[in-house]
């Protein structure tokens, strides 16, 4: 009598479709919970069913879906603090198991900057030089230059001052120019009066500039 001896049916090894190592690309602004790219995924020749497990040195700033292989974010990202994670995925069909090393980046995002106090790009003083007869520009302003005396005032000269003699103490204008938001409230640095130079009376105009911030 003859024996027949039972085909023992063989198991295959589950392998992970991407090799031995992959990547994936997150934003740092990524929400707790949302995908990170598509599933890390292995296929058994088998048919089994498979199970995913997470492990690795960053294994806990993610999570992993045990039946399919999709990796989520489980912790808030930054670049700035940490640009890449390596984490190990093992794949089983109950017996046999594989892995499979992912790297992932974190990939950088333009943060709504601070509100930090405007500054001046020329440091704390500056100069500009206009020479006379300058045209003025007619566009109306919506700070009209003031004199520091107030709308009417007084010089007193004795009867028989000598021309070309001084009078009293010089007057003054006062020009503010106001930029908001980042913009010049004029488009330009510019005289709002029309200026007549004389080497003896006005020879440089003053003029204060302030910056508003915007909030």
């Amino acid at each position: 009598m003859t024996e027949i001896e039972e085909e023992v049916p063989t198991n295959s090894t589950p392998v992970f479709i991407e090799g031995a190592s992959t990547t994936r690309n997150v934003a740092e602004d990524t929400s707790i919970g949302v995908d990170i790219g598509t599933p890390v995924a292995a296929t058994d020749a088998d048919g089994h069913t498979l199970t995913y497990r997470l492990g690795g040195t960053d294994a806990a700033a993610f999570t992993i879906d045990g039946t399919t292989g999709q990796l989520r974010a489980n912790t808030s990202l930054d670049y700035e603090t940490k640009s890449s994670y390596t984490v190990t995925i093992t794949v089983s069909d109950g017996t046999l198991t594989d892995s499979i090393t992912v790297t992932i980046n974190v990939t950088d995002v333009n943060e709504t900057p601070a509100n930090n106090a405007p500054e001046f790009t020329e440091d704390t003083s500056a100069t500009r030089a206009v020479t006379e007869n300058t045209v003025v520009d007619e566009t109306p302003a919506n700070n009209a230059p003031i004199f520091t005396d107030g709308s009417s005032t007084t010089r007193s000269a004795a009867e028989n001052t000598a021309a070309g003699t001084n009078i009293g103490k010089d007057f003054y204008i006062s020009l503010l120019i106001v930029r908001c938001f980042g913009v010049l409230a004029e488009q330009a640095l510019f005289l709002i009066m029309r200026l007549a130079f004389d080497a003896n009376r006005l020879t440089s105009l003053s003029i204060q500039r302030v910056v508003l911030d915007s909030v």
